[in-house]
């Protein structure tokens, strides 16, 4: 009789833990489906404008670039780039040299505290035609890494002051290589 008692209680329960369980399954699936129509609505570059700014506010830095690269056609485009805090639109160059080729090939992180024109110019560096070699102070380039491939970067620069080593950039490298 005992048995058959706890039986009973078991099946209640878990018949009260499968309805919870779709419960929440119903309230995501709403949430998921919210979110997602808020995305469609929005357009891609307003994205990133969204992200770059934080990006720039967080960090205070005057350089910030985000970088896409199309295996297709082997180019980066650059969807959100602020040289020296000014916009500069419809940027895109061929994947070889360059520090953002250089992170896109490795899949690593690559920060330039230090002798930054040396370190350029080693690393094979291609400055667009508003740069000069001697801009930044610091350099910061994180590969952007989504089902095991490298799709883009994200590069932090400073033009006044060497960046510090802080945790908050540890976290931020952390943070893109998880995505």
């Amino acid at each position: 009789m005992s048995v058959a008692l706890e039986n009973a209680r078991l099946f209640d329960e878990t018949n009260r833990l499968l309805k919870e369980t779709e419960q929440r399954t119903a309230e995501l699936a709403i949430i998921n489906s919210v979110q997602g129509g808020l995305a469609s609505k929005l357009e891609i570059q307003s994205i990133y404008d969204l992200v770059g700014d934080k990006i720039r506010d967080v960090f205070d830095t005057q350089g910030i670039c985000i970088s896409l690269y199309d295996r297709k056609t082997n180019f980066i485009r650059n969807p959100y780039y602020l040289f020296n805090g000014k916009r500069i639109y419809d940027m895109e160059f061929e994947l070889g040299k360059g520090l953002t080729s250089h992170i896109i090939n490795s899949g690593n992180p690559l920060l330039i505290n230090e002798n930054a024109i040396e370190r350029f110019r080693e690393l094979g560096a291609v400055f667009a035609p508003s740069e000069t070699e001697d801009t930044t102070k610091s350099w910061l380039g994180v590969p952007l890494i989504s089902g095991g491939l490298v799709i883009g970067t994200i590069r932090l620069e400073n033009y006044q002051r060497r960046m510090l080593i802080a945790k908050q950039m540890y976290l931020f490298c952390k943070l893109w290589l998880t995505v």
